[in-house]
């Protein structure tokens, strides 16, 4: 089973947090960052700065949105490999 060397894996949603800057408003403001989020990421990027091995598994798109979500958590040190990815585009 893939994540199955993780010591937790996190299941549910898996999705971006935009924030803006903090003069700005979502209307207006032109700097806009994109932070992994959902309840699912949130915990498992925690467990691994607590250092406790973790995945996730959760549905993403299968486009630049999706795959670049994957590879944020990666970064984080969270293995995204049961992740399913489906065609479509990611929501915003």
């Amino acid at each position: 089973m893939m994540g199955s060397d993780s010591d937790v894996c996190c299941v549910g949603e898996l999705l971006w947090d935009v924030h803006v800057e903090p003069s700005g408003t979502l209307e207006t403001g032109e700097h806009l960052r994109r932070i992994p989020g959902g309840a699912a990421a949130n915990t498992a990027i925690t467990l691994s700065e607590l250092g406790v091995s973790s995945s996730v598994a959760g549905v993403l798109s299968d486009d630049a949105l999706g795959r670049g979500l994957a590879a944020a958590l990666e970064q984080r040190g969270v293995d995204s490999s049961a992740v399913v990815y489906v065609p479509g585009r990611t929501g915003l």
